[in-house]
């Protein structure tokens, strides 16, 4: 079973049974203006229509009924298991290049997560029940045509803080982004609100950005090891052509 097909089917049906309602309004239209100027020919014409307007939008509601292919709990099921393929075909359609990292699904600059028991999904922090996947992929792919809307400013002040804190105000020595991650992840419930991914999204919008330097005039470098690939503590993205960038630590140096 197809969301997108499924989606489809109902869509086709429902526009059959909005054109019927049209009719059966325009016919009681009709017949109330006969009425009300005593026109006995139209009368007469429009009643014997009505019943057969009536017979259309009954069987057109009951086709709108009966075209979408799931129960709520295949529905929920099938979003935990196969959602995803169709999303990816969906966006492969759409010319959006959306890849898969930890059971989120990355186009550069959203992450979207699939809430299965929600029935529903998260385009970064919105919840959205709109979840046929031509949609999606329209949504995000309109969200890769708008201005950035990170503030790398802020976020690079915070990098800088939590820098302060893990290094005990050392500048100048390398410290392991995912320390990083953690120290921005103490605030109660915070990593439910801003996860890993959400972090390492950030970290690319600032490496692209150019931005390098804190208002206080620190330089900020993110140095790879050596080695990366495969090493524990590395973080991926991928970028909005579908380039793989790995993260491992951060530094800041002091102002000249």
């Amino acid at each position: 079973m197809s969301f997108e097909r499924g989606f489809e089917d109902v869509e086709r049906a429902a526009t059959g049974a909005a054109k019927a309602a049209q009719t059966l309004h325009a016919l009681t239209k009709a017949a109330a203006k006969a009425a009300k100027e005593g026109d006995l020919a139209s009368l007469d014409r429009t009643l014997e229509r009505l019943d057969s307007a009536v017979i259309t939008i009954r069987q057109e509601v009951a086709n709108t009924k009966s075209a979408w292919p799931m129960t709520p709990e295949e529905s929920e099921r099938n979003l935990a298991v196969s959602y995803g393929a169709e999303l990816l075909e969906a966006a492969q359609l759409a010319g959006l290049v959306i890849t898969e990292q930890d059971g989120r699904f990355v186009a550069f600059p959203s992450i979207v997560r699939v809430l299965p028991s929600e029935r529903a999904l998260r385009i970064d922090r919105k919840r959205i029940t709109g979840i046929r996947p031509s949609h999606v992929a329209a949504i995000l792919k309109a969200q890769q045509a708008k201005k950035p809307r990170f503030p790398v400013d802020r976020f690079l002040e915070s990098l800088h803080r939590a820098y302060r804190l893990v290094a005990q105000g050392d500048s100048g020595k390398t410290i392991l982004l995912g320390d990083i991650f953690a120290a921005f992840s103490l605030r109660p419930g915070a990593a439910s609100d801003y996860d890993l991914s959400d972090f390492t999204r950030d970290l690319y919008a600032l490496d692209q950005s150019g931005i390098r330097q804190t208002k206080g005039g620190f330089r900020v470098s993110l140095p790879a090891a050596t080695g990366t690939k495969g090493q524990k503590g590395v973080m991926t993205f991928v970028g909005p052509n579908g380039e793989f960038v790995t993260y491992y630590g951060i530094r800041f140096e002091e102002p000249a």
